[in-house]
């Protein structure tokens, strides 16, 4: 199974998108897209915030099953 390890950050106000790196360790601790996702989440949305806000955050992420043929693995996740 083929991972990646990284992810394409976009701005919607900025009009610009980057590449990153996902370190190794931050995807052993959140194993799955729902994890990884929820986790980049908490780190970089602040509480309280406006929900339709430009500070809050769209994350999709796929997880390590997906593209197999494995039972109940979804075809990506949702967090926001």
């Amino acid at each position: 199974m083929a991972r990646f390890h990284r992810l394409l950050r976009i701005d919607l106000q900025a009009q610009s998108s980057t590449i990153e790196e996902i370190p190794v360790h931050f995807e052993k601790l959140f194993l799955g897209g729902k994890g990884l996702a929820t986790a980049y989440f908490v780190n970089e949305v602040p509480q309280g915030i406006d929900p339709l806000g430009p500070e809050n955050k769209f994350i999709v992420a796929t997880g390590p099953l997906n593209g197999t043929i494995s039972p109940a693995s979804s075809r990506f996740e949702i967090v926001t």
